[in-house]
């Protein structure tokens, strides 16, 4: 799976062509102050805070809107009727805000367990009022089974934080399983993101069959299993199972579709 690597001239292009304020964009590559947040406003009317000083949320950035990442799911959510998504490690809020920009019928209900990504994500909602009506942000993880979980926040990068991850900062959250909110949705089906830093090895060995049936397709990571008890081979195997063709997207992340 390719990952993306800017590079200063690319990342200068971008930020010319895509962002109104770019030197803001600018300046917080030549002048970061870790812990400081900077908003950009996008050309296309997105506006988005990030924290600077830290590789996490510049990187997401970058994945997302100027790599392609996630390019074949927003490009299928956009053909949809109507529906919900479920976007499960929703940290600062860019899928959940693409998801919604993709097609206004849908409702996006956002999963985020750790308190400093949500409060990121309050402030991008905020700063999008034309899609915050559309978004639930639910303070919960989700995993196999519900219960609670010990969840370590890491500063220098916030979207590898989780429940596996070893950080200086740990709370206490409370988790529900991934049929729980697929049942929470209100859809009798749901496309699904997910990217939860390991957890998903727990949800392909406890969700029945019955569960998958109600996602309609799915964006994801992998990671390795930090249990040590599933294979990536595994998990793409057992997706195959329950009836999903898996296609590479241009970085960092698969799309699982109905065959």
């Amino acid at each position: 799976m390719q990952r993306y690597r800017p590079n200063k001239v690319k990342t200068a292009i971008n930020f010319i062509r895509r962002i109104r304020n770019w030197p803001a964009a600018v300046g917080m590559k030549l002048r970061p102050s870790k812990g400081a947040l900077r908003l950009l406003e996008f050309r296309d009317g997105l506006t988005l805070i990030i924290r600077v000083g830290q590789r996490g949320d510049e990187a997401v950035m970058h994945e997302m809107l100027f790599a392609g990442g996630y390019r074949r799911a927003l490009s299928y959510l956009s053909t949809l009727p109507e529906g919900v998504v479920l976007d499960l490690g929703a940290n600062f809020g860019l899928f959940s805000l693409l998801a919604a920009r993709a097609n206004p019928k849908l409702r996006i209900h956002a999963y985020e367990p750790g308190p400093e990504n949500m409060d990121m994500f309050r402030m991008n909602l905020l700063a999008n009022p034309q899609l915050k009506e559309r978004i639930t942000l639910i303070s919960k993880g989700v995993a196999g089974r519900p219960g609670k979980g010990s969840w370590s926040f890491v500063p220098d990068n916030p979207g590898a934080s989780g429940f596996f991850s070893q950080g200086p900062h740990t709370v206490e959250v409370e988790l529900v399983s991934f049929q729980q909110a697929l049942e929470a949705c209100g859809s009798e089906s749901a496309f699904v993101k997910m990217d939860i830093e390991g957890s998903e090895f727990d949800i392909i060995r406890e969700t029945p069959h019955a569960t998958w049936q109600r996602v309609s397709a799915l964006a994801f990571e992998v990671h390795e299993d930090p249990r040590n008890l599933t294979s990536q081979q595994e998990f793409f195997a057992r997706l195959q199972e329950e009836g999903f063709q898996i296609d590479e997207e241009d970085v960092i992340s698969y799309f699982a579709h109905r065959k």
